[in-house]
């Protein structure tokens, strides 16, 4: 059986996850806030599609949704995805 493996950003306010959380779901990103670095129950967990990842200016404004942290009004689309 194979393992996906898991990429992890854990940053003082808010931890995300990026994976193969439920293969049918098509989920692949949690998004929480957390208190810091050694917080890792933090609060709820909140899944968005893998896809997000095409579209990085929407996966921001999600986080800045869920966790408050980044500006309103990211200038992420200067990060587009190649």
């Amino acid at each position: 059986m194979a393992v996906s493996g898991e990429v992890t950003l854990h940053h003082d306010r808010v931890y995300i996850q990026i994976g193969q959380f439920g293969l049918s779901s098509g989920h692949g990103i949690m998004i929480r806030t957390c208190k810091s670095r050694e917080d890792y129950t933090g609060g709820p967990n909140h899944f968005v599609a893998l896809a997000m990842l095409d579209d990085i200016p929407a996966l921001a404004a999600t986080v800045h949704a869920i966790t408050g942290v980044g500006p309103e009004n990211s200038s992420a689309s200067r990060f587009r995805a190649a």
